[in-house]
């Protein structure tokens, strides 16, 4: 892979969406050793579309189903660590919400870091294949303290 030139790749995750589609794959990339804010969303278009940014969105047949919810929600929980140091409090709340509901678990009346752990830590109880993910993000946490 190209991008293993640049620096060792995480595991990676190609978006639902696309996964069929004949001209198109959204990735989303980590590298490891780097800050975990460092992912790269790499939208793949062939020639032929155009840049079109909405080619095969609505196409059921690009779809696919090989997505990790749990991987998804560790992302998510990147994300509102994100938000929360950017001062967007409300944005990252929300982005715990769709987090906390991919993975089936109750949005708690606690702060903001409290939620970002308990999402941590359910989801490496759920899924033991996101273990060093959930400890990277978890690392954070106890820095950000």
């Amino acid at each position: 892979m190209i991008l293993e030139g640049v620096r060792p790749v995480a595991p990676s995750r190609f978006d639902p969406d696309f996964q069929h589609s004949a001209k198109r794959r959204l990735a989303f990339i980590r590298f490891a050793g780097v800050p975990l804010f460092w992912r790269v969303d790499l939208d793949v278009l062939a020639h032929s579309v155009d840049r079109d940014p909405d080619y095969d969105r609505d196409r059921p047949s690009a779809r696919g189903t090989s997505w990790s919810l749990t991987e998804s929600s560790l992302a998510n929980a990147v994300a509102a660590i994100k938000a929360e140091r950017r001062g967007l409090d409300n944005e990252a709340a929300e982005i715990l919400a769709r987090a906390e509901a991919r993975i089936g678990i109750p949005s708690p009346a606690v702060n903001l870091r409290n939620r970002i752990g308990r999402l941590v830590h359910a989801v490496a109880a759920k899924d033991p294949t996101t273990a060093s993910l959930a400890a990277a993000i978890d690392h954070l946490l106890t820095e950000m303290a």
